[in-house]
């Protein structure tokens, strides 16, 4: 199935805007295949859709995408469900995928308002506005894809600074500023984006894994506490004994003991 927000399509024409309302609250609707492509502006309730076993949500504010054909479900949650869509055509005939966008993109409420308005004011020039607006709409959802595939992309570069502290808690070098340099991130940004993602921030994490690393070391008898120590990146012994004791509660050597 064809994303539409990666290779952008060419609007073959407009069918209709309209602005709807249903009333009817906790209750499913089944729409199997869709007339045409249509862009939703949710104006306020909420509604779950299920396309292809894909599942999602829009409230007030969100905007979607529904494609020609499309099968869909929708579980509409409040009794004041009400949006504007612009039902239309791609001149692309292959199929496309359905998709939602979630945003503070105060452009949307502003652009669905004027198209539809534009739509009904029987003026000579309303067509080539409602299409100039379509494609306004249609750049806005291509925008906030963009951002939300860098936030895919930010999230992987934070997965792959905890692969890199967990394959590296031997460098006494490992820093938060190394790896939001190696992120290519600012240090601030990065430490707020590990927080969120891993729970903990990446101070406390190496920090963690470098105990945990060290405390199964220890069960290796041959191993002294300072080797122990030293192969988990503390760069003294006494440092590594006072941080253990605080976080299991004992001394590494009263831990060795059992």
């Amino acid at each position: 199935m064809k994303d539409i927000t990666k290779s952008p399509l060419a609007v073959a024409r407009i069918l209709n805007v309209v602005k709807a309302e249903n009333n009817r609250s906790r209750s499913l609707i089944n729409v199997n295949g869709r007339k045409s492509d249509a862009f939703v502006y949710i104006i306020s309730g909420s509604c779950t859709y299920t396309v292809d076993s894909v599942t999602f949500t829009v409230n007030a504010g969100d905007v979607l995408y529904l494609a020609n054909d499309s099968v869909y479900t929708m579980y509409i949650h409040t009794q004041n469900y009400s949006f504007i869509f612009c039902d239309f055509e791609f001149a692309e005939t292959e199929k496309r995928k359905c998709d939602y966008f979630q945003s503070e993109n105060i452009e949307w409420e502003s652009y669905f308002g004027r198209i539809y308005r534009a739509w009904r004011s029987g003026e000579a020039n309303a067509y080539c506005e409602a299409m100039a607006l379509l494609y306004r709409i249609y750049g806005s959802v291509i925008f906030e894809a963009n951002k939300r595939y860098v936030s895919s992309s930010a999230k992987d570069k934070i997965l792959g600074a905890k692969a890199y502290i967990d394959s590296h808690l031997a460098d006494t070098g490992l820093s938060v500023a190394k790896l939001s340099e190696m992120a290519e991130m600012s240090e601030v940004y990065f430490r707020r984006l590990f927080r969120s993602q891993i729970g903990v921030s990446p101070s406390e994490y190496i920090c963690t894994a470098r105990l945990n690393n060290a405390k199964k070391l220890m069960d290796y008898q041959f191993l002294s506490i300072s080797e122990c120590a030293a192969a988990s990146g503390f760069l003294t012994v006494q440092y590594f004994c006072r941080v253990f004791k605080k976080e299991f509660g004992i001394t590494p050597a009263r831990y060795r003991k059992g």
